[in-house]
């Protein structure tokens, strides 16, 4: 952890930062600010106060599962 990975969503680049997770919870480091993703079902998504789009969200647990293997 600490590594800093890159996506690309439509034509926008991200990176973020790892900074803890367990099976269902990732928590990262986006634009300077903690977002905290939960797995429901096969699918990520946001908690309730986070401002990221359902595909931004989806595409970072997926980046992160395939990379640690969650």
């Amino acid at each position: 952890m600490g590594q800093v990975l890159r996506i690309t969503v439509g034509s926008a680049d991200y990176s973020f930062k790892l900074l803890d997770w367990s099976k269902n919870e990732l928590k990262v480091e986006l634009d300077g600010q903690a977002v905290q993703l939960k797995r429901e079902g096969l699918s990520w998504v946001a908690d309730a106060s986070g401002s990221l789009t359902p595909q931004l969200a989806e595409s970072i647990g997926k980046a992160v599962a395939l990379r640690y293997r969650i």
